[in-house]
């Protein structure tokens, strides 16, 4: 497709040679699509049939010449035409394809040249400036040295913008192109390769290569650009830099009301509930031993809690506060233990690091256990606003199916 293009941008671009004495069966010029009166664009076909009118048309009365023609580039036919529907000798060339090219061009060009490179900028802004090119390619008269000025400036500020290692490459294109335009326009007489476009005909020829070297330079340098900052940026972001990071843009979002943790919240407030609901159950609790099986410890206990409950401190207080405090020590002893409901409970609720860092993967893998695309519009009222960020990566997650 892409091939097919240039192929009818230069061949729209290039004056005709052929008069009305040329419109014979077989020939091939450019036709315009709709005949005289249909306002289409420009396309190569072949007369297929000549013949006297009976009935007229724009192009004249009942003895005008009237032609059928096959388009080359998709087979259909179109009868009936006048000499209006051809692009002849002398025929105005439209110009307004190559403007809006060298104006998107120009457009990424100038978008990539940082604001501080006013200097650059300003060159570029006044090249870019082509006024004088519609006219000379209407009339089949392009100033091939002007318009290797053009390109002259777009590889310089290019170059300039380029990695040290690309630049040469570009700076090469630049130097075999001005060569070969110049020695096609030379070789010819001045006539760029026969086309009858003055010194421009070679130049007109080489726009599909201009084109595609230049925009893929750019394509280029946009990639480079990105990774230079993405490098910079790398350090920043490792380990807990990234997270601080991460937690300071949520943040400012949060603030700003972009977005707020309500989905988040009910998340992970189901999640402690699943987490917790998902432990073992607690083993029964051991049977007290008899009296009789540890002479002398039961009463020797026994003695010592009663010792203690009777005791009080100077300020009035009895001193089973430290029972209680000791109690509380031993019921988490107890329960770091053993893996229970209770002991998750107990451990969330002291603000145990591990047991939060626990809820957090138990909520992920419930997450990813829905039956959604994380990247997929239905995700958006599904997706905590902590993760929306994330969402592509947690697409990507191929979750194992249930035997």
């Amino acid at each position: 497709m892409q091939r097919l293009f240039w192929a009818n941008l230069v061949t729209s671009l290039t004056p005709s040679t052929l008069g009305p004495e040329d419109l014979v069966l077989g020939a091939r010029l450019l036709t315009r699509w709709g005949g005289s009166g249909g306002g289409g664009a420009y396309y190569e076909a072949e007369i297929t049939a000549v013949r006297r009118g009976g009935g007229g048309g724009s192009g004249g009365g009942s003895d005008a010449l009237l032609f059928d023609v096959r388009y080359l580039q998709d087979g259909v036919e179109e009868r009936g035409l006048t000499l209006n529907s051809f692009r002849l000798r002398g025929d105005a060339v439209d110009a307004r394809p190559l403007l809006a090219l060298l104006k998107e061009l120009g457009g990424r060009l100038i978008e990539a040249v940082p604001a501080r490179l006013t200097a650059q900028r300003s060159q570029l802004m006044e090249a870019l400036d082509v006024s004088w090119l519609a006219p000379q390619v209407a009339r089949g008269a392009l100033d091939c040295e002007a318009a290797l000025r053009l390109t002259a400036v777009l590889f310089d500020v290019l170059s300039s913008l380029e990695a040290p290692a690309r630049a040469p490459r570009t700076l090469a294109f630049a130097a075999a192109h001005a060569s070969f335009v110049r020695a096609a326009s030379a070789g010819n007489g001045g006539n760029g390769g026969g086309s009858g476009n003055g010194g421009g005909g070679a130049f007109i020829a080489t726009l599909p290569s201009l084109f595609t070297f230049l925009h893929g330079a750019l394509d280029q340098l946009k990639r480079d650009t990105v990774n230079a900052h993405l490098s910079l940026l790398a350090p920043q972001l490792a380990g807990d830099a990234g997270v601080a990071f991460e937690r300071k843009r949520f943040d400012e979002k949060i603030a700003k009301g972009i977005t707020s943790t309500q989905k988040t919240e009910l998340w992970l407030t189901a999640a402690v509930y699943s987490f917790c609901c998902a432990a073992p159950p607690t083993p029964p609790a051991p049977t007290a031993p008899l009296a009789s099986s540890t002479p002398g410890t039961s009463s020797a206990a026994s003695s010592a809690a009663s010792s203690a409950q009777g005791q009080t401190t100077a300020n009035g207080f009895s001193s089973g506060s430290s029972t209680t405090a000791a109690a509380t020590v031993a019921t988490v002893a107890t329960a770091a233990a053993s893996d229970s409901y209770e002991q998750r409970r107990l451990a969330l609720s002291l603000g145990w690091s591990s047991a939060r860092n626990q809820v957090v993967a138990h909520a992920l893998v419930e997450l990813l256990g829905k039956d959604v695309r994380w990247d997929s519009p239905q995700a958006a009222a599904l997706i905590p606003e902590s993760l929306v960020w994330d969402a592509p990566r947690l697409a990507a997650v191929v979750w194992p199916t249930p035997p």
